[in-house]
């Protein structure tokens, strides 16, 4: 049975509105990781055993998607949740507001490849993103960050395994 690895992993947003899927998807740079963290809300019933009372059912409240991707390259969406300006376009000289922008929102798309290079995952999800650790600049090393996402429910929301073994 062949072993799958998602090795290679591609990571698109566009800012947007829930009701519209992007055509044309922007790349976000080089992906060192993405983590995605599903959490259920949950309640416990308890009720009377045999000779002491105990948990009888669980019942789903809720449930959310978050998500982590690590990228190793600084574009015009970074510096714009960095300095939470207004959307940035790449240019020699960009001007900008601090603190003129707000929560961002808009369509995120996670790839993932294994090893023979053959999709294995393929993810569009409506969500709000944000740098919440920031970035630290200078130095010896490259500028990397973390992109966190907050999964919103829509309809529109979807996703494909392939090759799944």
């Amino acid at each position: 049975m062949p072993q799958n690895q998602a090795l290679g992993i591609h990571f698109y947003f566009n800012a947007g509105v829930p009701s519209t899927k992007p055509t044309s998807w922007i790349k976000r740079g080089i992906v060192d990781t993405l983590a995605l963290k599903p959490t259920k809300d949950k309640i416990e019933q308890e009720g009377p055993l045999p000779g002491r009372m105990g948990r009888v059912d669980v019942i789903e409240a809720g449930r959310k998607m978050d998500f982590t991707v690590k990228l190793k390259q600084p574009d015009p969406l970074f510096w714009q949740l960095i300095l939470q300006s207004l959307p940035l376009t790449a240019g020699t000289n960009v001007q900008f507001n601090p603190l003129e922008g707000g929560l961002v929102k808009g369509w995120a798309k996670f790839q993932a490849y294994d090893q023979n290079d053959v999709l294995v995952l393929n993810c569009e999800v409506f969500c709000a993103i944000d740098v919440p650790a920031g970035a630290t600049l200078g130095g010896k090393q490259l500028v990397t960050h973390d992109v966190e996402g907050m999964v919103i429910e829509n309809p529109l929301n979807t996703g494909s395994l392939s090759n799944f073994a």
